[in-house]
């Protein structure tokens, strides 16, 4: 369950993070600018969840876990 919930969180925050980055002009685009704080506490709520239920040898979530550290650390940097 702690998988799933890591799962969910991690990956909207993955994926808001991906579209900050685009130069796409739509308010609903520009708005995941602003809240950087809360995208990398999210991120490592996720993280924390993630390492309780990963298993570490299967590569999705090795690359998932790779994916969220990187977003973590992006968020973090811009704060």
């Amino acid at each position: 369950m702690l998988g799933i919930i890591a799962l969910t969180i991690g990956g909207a925050v993955i994926v808001v993070t991906l579209l900050s980055l685009t130069r796409a002009k739509a308010w609903w685009v520009r708005i995941w600018d602003f809240p950087r704080l809360q995208l990398a506490v999210l991120a490592a709520l996720a993280l924390a969840l993630w390492a309780f239920d990963a298993q570490w040898l299967v590569w999705p979530q090795i690359a998932f876990t790779v994916l969220l550290l990187a977003v973590l650390l992006y968020q973090a940097a811009l704060v």
